[in-house]
């Protein structure tokens, strides 16, 4: 996953209805011009009710794909716009999210949606098909409490923004807990958004003290 895939904070619940265009001009960077934004093209989603998006990726195929948390669904679409598939996230059973938030894409092509209701990471691969899962509310090693945002780097480690305990949680792709960081040099008072770039390194949104601290994929504080 490339910069700037996922760095959009996630604020679901919120009757806030998004614009398709401006996250790909983030996610892809269409239509960026010496750091001018220039109106490319939109699309409608073909949902009922009316889409209401929280969070977006793209994969390397161009693909994109979308989590519409008014319907509890994942929906994928192509570089032009076109509809493809979309799957359910509704239900405890594996493979299904109460209240799916925020979406990354691996350099595999496997999808990684976090889940606020059951606090908790399911991986699917391109086509919607359940792989695994794992987390559990609370504040201990791989559990969550409002995980707010997801993204991979080149390895395909997973790091989750869990907001709720202000600290960002790193697992291997099966969901293998490795490190945790958020305290001391590089504390946070409200982490969202977190992103990966080119080089490795973890770009962390604190809403509350507006602020990017970066940092490396060890959790090393390097700057903001």
């Amino acid at each position: 996953m490339q910069f700037p895939d996922d760095m959009i904070p996630h604020t679901p619940h919120k009757s806030v209805q998004c614009i398709v265009i401006i996250f790909l001009v983030l996610v892809s960077g269409i239509g960026i011009v010496s750091g001018t934004e220039t109106y490319t093209f939109e699309w409608a989603v073909p949902s009922d009710p009316p889409i209401h998006p929280s969070s977006i990726a793209s994969d390397g195929s161009g693909h994109i794909y979308i989590v519409d948390y008014g319907i509890n669904a994942i929906q994928k679409f192509d570089s032009n716009g076109t509809y493809l598939m979309q799957w359910s996230t509704t239900g405890l059973n594996q493979g299904h999210d109460e209240d799916p938030c925020a979406i990354t894409v691996d350099e595999n092509g496997n999808v990684y949606v976090t889940d606020q209701y059951y606090a908790q990471v399911q991986k699917f691969d391109e086509n919607g098909k359940f792989l695994t899962k794992w987390g559990s509310r609370g504040n201990g090693t791989g559990e969550f409490d409002n995980p707010l945002d997801i993204t991979t780097d080149m390895y395909g480690n997973v790091y989750v923004s869990d907001s709720g305990n202000n600290r960002i949680q790193k697992f291997d792709p099966n969901g293998t807990f490795l490190m945790q960081w958020g305290s001391g040099p590089g504390q946070f008072k409200g982490l969202a958004g977190i992103a990966v770039d080119k080089s490795g390194n973890i770009l962390a949104i604190d809403a509350t003290i507006d602020r990017v601290q970066v940092f490396n994929s060890s959790g090393a504080y390097l700057h903001e």
